[in-house]
């Protein structure tokens, strides 16, 4: 692991060589996991002096919710994708800064990327526009 500068800021942050590309003497991660990004966000979160700790779960939450209202706003008023998608980042931002805090908390770790593929394949197996009708007849 090779310590280098954040593309978000100036701390330093662990990251595989492999996720790096080199710019001007620098490494600096362009991509990441789902897992590598919950380690990042952890790190902003400490970092910047953040709430955490589990008085701060329902907190993140509903950050969440917030974020995600904002993008469908910024939507609804045609709005710029890049203004849309960095609300809509900002919503995962405080869903792996959750998901951090109950490892922290709890002394478990999530495997964020193995329960992205696993419900991915478990979506994958149903029926097709699953979820979208009810049948109100039962």
């Amino acid at each position: 692991m090779n310590s280098s500068r954040s593309q978000w800021g100036s701390f330093k942050i662990k990251q595989p060589q492999t996720n790096c590309k080199h710019v001007g003497g620098e490494e600096i991660m362009d991509k990441c996991t789902f897992n590598e990004a919950k380690k990042l966000v952890r790190e902003l979160v400490e970092t910047k002096g953040f709430p955490n700790d589990e008085s701060a779960l329902t907190q993140k939450i509903l950050w969440a919710f917030v974020e995600l209202g904002e993008a469908a706003d910024s939507y609804k008023k045609g709005e710029d994708w890049h203004v849309i998608s960095e609300e809509l980042i900002d919503a995962i931002f405080y869903i792996l800064d959750f998901i951090g805090l109950i490892e922290k908390t709890q002394g478990i770790e999530i495997d964020v990327d193995h329960l992205f593929l696993e419900k991915w394949k478990k979506n994958m197996n149903r029926p097709n526009q699953y979820g979208q009708k009810r049948d109100l007849s039962k």
